[in-house]
Parts: structure tokens; C-alpha cells; sequence
């Protein structure tokens, strides 16, 4: 038995089924061209163009946008950076257990 599913819970719990958008036809000429529709593509998108509205910005994707890690994302971030002593300096001793 797979654990592995081909959609996420996000995909699979959508009222209306995803529509494949269709694939080029033609040769498209861009000034950037970012593969992947999860949030790092997205992202980077979205702040070219802010930066330089005039820019030429193409995203191709081979499933649907987020379908892969960012579609799936179970992970979680922190901000330790300057390392987690210096994150819980601040606190209590009793709290800065708490932390680890």
C-alpha cells in the first residue's frame, strides 16, 4: 500500500475539480522564465513584476500551482537566525526551557 497520494488534502477537499490549463502551443519570449508554480515561483513572480511592471514574466508549471512541496507543506519555520539563545534571552529561565 502507497502512502503516496497524487493529490494533497488541500487538492482532494476542493468543491469543484481542478482544470488543466492548456500546455503551449507556441514559443512565448520572455524576459524571465520561472519553472514551478509553488510559492517560490509565485513569490519571485509577483515581486519582479512590482519591482519592474515592465518585464516579460512567464511562470510554466507541469501539474497545478502548488502541487508539489508547496501544496504540501507539513514542515514549520523559525526565525533563529541570530541562534535560539539569543531568540529566548528575553524570557524567564523557566520559559527558555520551554523553547527547546
Amino acid at each position: 500500500m502507497s502512502a503516496w497520494r497524487h493529490l494533497s488534502l488541500w487538492m482532494n477537499q476542493l468543491d469543484d475539480p481542478l482544470e488543466a490549463r492548456p500546455s503551449l502551443e507556441e514559443s512565448l519570449e520572455v524576459d524571465v522564465a520561472i519553472v514551478g508554480a509553488g510559492y517560490t515561483g509565485l513569490w519571485t513572480a509577483y515581486y519582479l513584476k512590482r519591482r519592474a511592471p515592465q518585464l516579460r514574466v512567464a511562470i510554466v508549471e507541469a501539474e497545478t500551482a502548488g502541487f508539489g512541496a508547496s501544496g504540501r507543506n507539513g514542515g514549520w519555520l523559525m526565525g533563529n537566525l541570530l541562534g535560539e539563545d539569543g531568540l529566548l534571552a528575553g524570557l524567564p529561565p523557566e520559559r527558555r526551557r520551554a523553547g527547546y
